[in-house]
């Protein structure tokens, strides 16, 4: 209150949270707090006369959403979710890539998040997520809709068919919640997606294949370094470096093992002494490499509950995702 100069009549707590209705200078309200209480606190603050974000999860039951949007169109007040990620530029390059089929239709996603919670005791922001009462649910409530959500805004569509399997390594933690869930998404428009999202295990990518080629966004959720931007590729051509501020919409190429080496229009790789053998190494890399993560990360249904425990060699998990080996070109999030 004090550090941010908010005036005392500004705040309130929950004994005295429907009395916003009475204050003018509050156009707005933002609702963080467990799952479970979403869908109550925002109707009540539609109820004031406030618009609404809420954070995600919306709620915890397909009646509770409904409850909250009727609220909010009763009220005439509006509804949004915390989800940023639709307003992410390179997220909204990936809508692009994806939904007017730029490299062809896509055929295969494959989306994951996890993070590992370690070891008891928890401070109360991550308690309450393993309660079902207040969480409704663990790792996929919490952070696996940031696979779902890629998945849908990469295709334009709503799955028409699911299948999932649970894990559980440690269930004296995770006796209520999941801890570890694996799914496939069919789509109508014929692609599939494989899913995965943990308590006990740090991964975060979006990668997509389509018919021309792919396109993928590293630790796709957190951790925005400088000259973030997302990987592209086609067959047959260079990796592609695409920074989200290039105005002009170009993409510059940038050659294994040669930095300094770039040209800036599409279609051109460049140029120098010793090039196709270089290319020829970079894609042997390359598809090496691809094999390893898709070893590592995407066919976990293979590795043994001890595998899903330890995760993956390594210190740092940026290096766990993607190690850094000398034919790679690759932009981080």
């Amino acid at each position: 209150m004090q550090k941010y100069d908010i005036p005392e009549e500004n705040v309130y707590d929950y004994a005295t949270y429907d009395q916003i209705a009475d204050n003018d200078a509050i156009d707005i309200v933002y609702v963080v707090l467990p799952n479970s209480l979403h869908a109550e606190y925002s109707i009540r603050a539609a109820e004031a006369g406030k618009h609404v974000i809420c954070e995600k999860p919306m709620a915890t039951s397909v009646e509770d959403c409904r409850a909250m949007i009727d609220a909010c169109e009763r009220n005439n007040r509006k509804l949004s979710i915390g989800y940023r990620l639709h307003f992410e530029p390179h997220h909204q390059r990936v809508m692009e890539l994806g939904q007017e089929e730029v490299y062809g239709p896509v055929e295969i996603i494959q989306a994951g998040f996890g993070f590992r919670l370690g070891q008891p005791p928890y401070p109360p922001h991550i308690e309450w997520r393993l309660d079902q009462e207040l969480a409704g649910g663990g790792a996929l409530m919490d952070v696996g809709v940031y696979a779902i959500q890629a998945a849908r805004y990469v295709t334009g569509e709503e799955p028409v068919a699911a299948t999932a399997q649970q894990y559980t390594t440690r269930p004296d933690v995770f006796s209520e919640v999941d801890e570890t869930i694996f799914f496939q998404l069919e789509f109508p428009g014929g692609a599939r997606m494989d899913g995965s999202t943990s308590y006990n295990g740090n991964f975060n990518r979006l990668y997509a294949t389509a018919e021309q080629g792919w396109f993928e966004v590293e630790r796709a959720v957190v951790r925005l370094r400088r000259d973030p931007g997302a990987h592209l590729r086609r067959p047959d051509e260079h990796p592609e470096r695409e920074s989200a501020g290039a105005a002009d919409g170009r993409v510059r190429r940038v050659h294994p093992g040669r930095p300094g080496v770039a040209r800036a229009r599409r279609g051109r790789p460049p140029r120098h002494a010793g090039h196709r053998s270089h290319l020829r190494l970079h894609r042997r890399r390359r598809a090496a490499h691809r094999d390893r993560v898709a070893r590592r990360l995407w066919t976990l249904e293979n590795d043994t509950a001890e595998g899903i425990r330890s995760g993956l060699p390594g210190g740092d998990p940026a290096q766990r995702l993607h190690p850094q080996c000398p034919g790679c070109v690759i932009v981080t999030l």
